[in-house]
């Protein structure tokens, strides 16, 4: 009884330290937002949160609890040296005796005594095929370090969230030494991403000023592959059909060149490049389309399919792993490298409203699996068993 007591008061005063030191944009951030959203520490067993970070990732985070302090240090505002040195020289001291537990969702860890959780939350510096894309070039440079970098950190950590078993497998058969404990732990998706009634139109129903709306959300990078979308589009377009397409998201800028110069080859297309947006608003783009596209070929776990699926669009999707292990038997699957079976799959795709609302359906019912609070349990739960494994080891 006496154990059970000292274990209860070990979970209830857990100190949790987050570095989200190079958690700049894009899915890290986000999940961090909507992990802290859900966080409860009566239910999570868990005394105070304290997260250091950069500036402009902080002020997206929730600060109206007790429970939470956000911390941001100059350095972590400028260079990538300077978040560096601030990680190995500044931080273990900042940690040390006043935290329980290390969690570095970025995947890199600091130097300290104290037990360290990170996670897998990038597959390209694991997948040769994806990295060459990349040939001879700087970006190539940074994946091949971080590769090392978080090989490196998976094997000395305590613990190793992934966020699919595809990723698990992946990278653990490319380590020497594998991590002394991992999880899988699949990410959730905000309930605002949910459209109530979503309906299906004919084409047959769709005009020019109210065409049928494709959708593509994704950062803009060689494994993609949005100018092979602008193509496939651009050949129905020139078909006839009704159909307009919205890219949305930032991304590298020889990338986004490549998607402009695509799109100047069909000038007189209904297709429109966004940009980047608020993560706060992209689900209104959601909500106001009619099919979603998503053609990448490396991903480790896809919050923008998941974001899609719980919006109940019909989904035509890149068939590369992981992707089909997520949608399931809840959309089309094609070859998103070749703009010729993009355009052919887009065709069957527009012209089958009876499957388009049978895969929407059963996205939407696939998508209701992977919640923000099943993660955030799941997630904390994991910290915990790491911190009281570390405390005794016995």
């Amino acid at each position: 009884m006496q154990n059970c007591v000292c274990n209860d008061m070990v979970r209830a005063k857990m100190r949790i330290a987050i570095d989200a030191s190079n958690l700049r944009a894009g899915g890290g951030v986000s999940h961090l937002v909507e992990l802290l959203k859900t966080a409860d520490p009566i239910r999570d067993r868990f005394d105070h949160i304290t997260i250091f970070g950069p500036s402009a990732t902080l002020e997206q985070l929730r600060s109206d609890v007790e429970w939470l302090t956000l911390v941001c240090h100059p350095w972590l505002d400028m260079s990538l040296p300077f978040r560096t040195t601030w990680r190995r020289l500044i931080l273990p001291s900042l940690l040390n005796g006043n935290f329980d537990i290390l969690f570095s969702p970025g995947g890199i860890l600091a130097p300290t005594e104290l037990p360290r959780v990170t996670m897998c939350r990038n597959m390209l510096p694991f997948d040769k095929i994806e990295k060459a894309r990349y040939r001879v070039s700087l970006q190539r440079a940074r994946i091949e370090i971080l590769r090392r970098l978080q090989s490196r950190a998976f094997a000395e950590a305590e613990g190793v969230i992934f966020l699919t078993e595809f990723a698990k497998t992946s990278v653990l058969d490319q380590m020497s030494r594998p991590p002394k404990s991992c999880v899988v732990v699949p990410h959730g998706i905000a309930p605002r991403f949910s459209c109530a009634a979503r309906i299906i139109r004919n084409i047959e129903d769709c005009t020019a000023s109210d065409p049928f709306r494709l959708l593509y959300v994704s950062t803009v990078s060689p494994y993609k592959h949005q100018w092979h979308v602008v193509a496939a589009v651009a050949a129905l377009q020139a078909e006839g059909f009704r159909v307009s397409l919205d890219i949305v998201g930032g991304g590298e800028p020889a990338s986004i060149a490549r998607l402009e110069n695509e799109m100047k080859r069909h000038p007189d297309t209904d297709i429109t490049y966004h940009g980047k947006v608020s993560f706060d608003e992209i689900h209104r783009h959601y909500h106001q389309s009619d099919g979603f596209i998503f053609a990448s070929t490396c991903e480790n776990m896809p919050n923008i399919l998941l974001e899609a699926m719980a919006a109940g669009l019909p989904i035509i999707c890149s068939e590369k792993r992981p992707m089909p292990d997520i949608l399931g038997d809840a959309g089309c699957y094609v070859n998103p490298e070749s703009p010729k079976q993009l355009a052919l799959a887009l065709k069957r795709f527009i012209n089958e409203p009876d499957k388009r609302l049978a895969w929407s359906v059963a996205g939407a019912r696939r998508a209701m699996e992977f919640t923000v609070e099943r993660c955030a349990e799941e997630t904390f739960s994991y910290l915990r068993d790491i911190y009281r494994t570390w405390r005794d080891p016995n």
